[in-house]
C-alpha cells in the first residue's frame, strides 16, 4: 500500500489527532509525539511525499543529544513499568 499527501497537508501532518487516510488504523497522535521528541532533542524532521509514489521521513538528531535522548526514553520506560 502506498500512501501519499498533497503538499498543502504536509504543514497540517504534524498536528496532534490529524488523520488523512481513513483505511488506515491509528489515533493521528503518533507524528505528533514522534516530532516532539525530535524537537526536544535538538533535531528536526524532513517530510517528502509524491503521489503513487509514498512519502519518507527524515530524522535528524545533533549526535550530542542521542545519548541523551536514549537515556531519557529508558527512563520513561522504567516510569511506565513502575519500577
Amino acid at each position: 500500500m502506498v500512501l501519499a499527501l498533497k503538499k498543502k497537508k504536509l504543514d497540517q501532518m504534524f498536528g496532534m489527532f490529524k488523520r488523512f487516510h481513513a483505511h488506515v488504523d491509528g489515533t493521528g497522535i503518533g507524528l505528533y509525539i514522534v516530532k516532539k521528541i525530535v524537537e526536544n532533542a535538538g533535531g528536526k524532521i524532513n517530510v517528502e511525499s509524491k503521489l503513487d509514489k509514498g512519502t519518507t521521513f527524515k530524522i535528524f538528531l545533533k549526535t550530542n543529544n542521542i545519548q541523551q535522548l536514549s537515556d531519557d526514553l529508558t527512563n520513561s520506560k522504567k516510569i511506565t513499568h513502575g519500577k
